[in-house]
């Protein structure tokens, strides 16, 4: 970038000597010519380095639970990717559930035509797509790359029988219900091939552009050839068997045809034989249907009970509830009556003291609690005028101060009713 911007100085200098020696008309044409072949010069620059700038995020989908194979290959994906440079952002969501099959539905749907989508898959993805008949599959999807891998092993302890996979076999075949603890080795010596591999890959969602594809194939490829990725291959012990773009289209093909011829034989009881099970129930019909007759009945007459018990508790709580309605109604009558009364009496009482409408509106706030200065900022008047107020209020009432205002009426006015001592009776009592 720096010699380019030199070469576009000297180009300059050099077309400015060029149109003072040869004129302004020529000189302007040659400036121009020059100018062109620089900024020719710095865009291919510019160009080269917009293909080296690292993706800016990548959201990587794992079908699976967290700290699950799948899962193990997202985030060594994501130390990898982000520590080399090859991606900014890497994101890893889990989406459990069907063997895989719910998570690649999600892909599927939501991703559709997303270049910086990924799904982590393998064959046993493969497998639950053909197990549970799922409407998705992997061929909705584009197949980016496989990564790891390894073969499975079978073994059994030492002096064990069958020492070998013909062997196995045979025992399954001959007692289903025989499954040897598993000791067989070197399956090639044994003229057997184990193409059944334990494999993962990544997905690109349908639908995505040649030049997306082109930029998730190139930093896959980039990212397996980091020291980083082998590093997460020794820390896992995985086999290396990256494989990308149209060869692992190809072998995933061949997963699905090969998965497809795959059946669980079913255990069937040869003719003439009969299971102990059928067995027991052929000679125990006469008193079994009986038996489980009267079961029934039990079971449905104990649900009827528990429904009428139900039903008796319910109305119960319902009378109780209606009782305690009414009750708190008549008390909250009550109450409010004897509010209401205490409010006529003390209204009554500073009528009695023949206070101003002031005076009234101040005996009635310090009743309340307030102090002096809050009765004055809620009046907008002065804290003295309040004070003059409070000694008239004292006055008229024949009391010493605020505490004796207070106890007049709780000593007074909360008495029983028909007492011969009523603020009536006796306005200026001192107390």
């Amino acid at each position: 970038m720096i010699l380019n911007a030199v070469a576009i100085k000297g180009l300059a200098m050099l077309g400015v000597k060029r149109l003072r020696r040869f004129g302004k008309r020529d000189g302007v044409i040659r400036l121009h010519i020059l100018v062109l072949v620089s900024m020719i010069c710095l865009a291919v620059p510019l160009a080269t380095a917009a293909q080296d700038v690292p993706l800016d995020r990548l959201t990587i989908l794992v079908p699976g639970a967290r700290g699950s194979g799948w899962d193990e290959v997202a985030h060594a994906m994501q130390r990898v990717l982000q520590s080399n440079g090859l991606v900014r952002t890497v994101e890893v969501g889990n989406v459990p559930g069907g063997g895989g099959t719910a998570g690649l539905a999600q892909f599927i749907k939501d991703r559709r035509g997303d270049g910086q989508a990924l799904l982590v898959g393998g064959v046993s993805l493969v497998q639950s797509v053909a197990a549970n008949h799922s409407a998705v599959a992997l061929d909705q999807t584009t197949a980016i790359a496989r990564l790891t891998g390894e073969v499975e092993v079978i073994a059994v302890p030492t002096g064990s029988d069958p020492q070998s996979l013909d062997g196995l076999v045979q025992a399954l075949g001959s007692n289903p219900h025989r499954l040897p603890r598993v000791a067989i080795s070197n399956l090639n010596g044994q003229a057997i091939d184990p193409s059944l591999i334990n494999w993962r890959g990544v997905f690109a969602p349908s639908e995505i552009s040649t030049e997306q594809k082109t930029v998730l194939l190139g930093i896959i490829g980039k990212m397996v050839k980091a020291s980083g990725w082998q590093a997460e291959l020794d820390r896992y012990h995985w086999s290396d068997l990256y494989l990308p773009g149209d060869d692992f289209a190809q072998f995933v093909k061949d997963e699905e045809a090969r998965t497809a011829k795959l059946a669980v034989p079913s255990l069937k009881v040869p003719p003439g034989k009969i299971l102990a099970s059928q067995l027991w129930l052929l000679r125990n019909r006469t008193w079994l249907a009986p038996a489980i007759a009267t079961v029934m009945i039990l079971a449905a007459a104990y649900i009827a009970w528990q429904r009428k018990s139900a039903i008796t508790r319910s109305r119960a709580l319902f009378d109780q509830l209606e009782v305690a309605q009414e009750t708190a109604k008549r008390k909250g009558a009550e109450a409010e009556g004897l509010a209401r009364g205490m409010a006529e009496q003390v209204d009554r009482q500073l009528a009695q003291w023949g206070l101003t409408t002031a005076e009234n509106e101040v005996a009635l706030l310090m009743l309340k609690g307030l102090r002096h200065k809050e009765i004055a900022d809620l009046r907008g008047t002065s804290e003295r005028t309040v004070r003059q107020q409070a000694a008239a209020i004292y006055k008229k009432a024949g009391i010493s101060g605020r505490s004796d205002l207070a106890a007049f009426f709780m000593e007074d006015l909360l008495q029983p009713t028909g007492s011969a001592n009523t603020p009536a009776s006796n306005p200026k009592a001192v107390r």
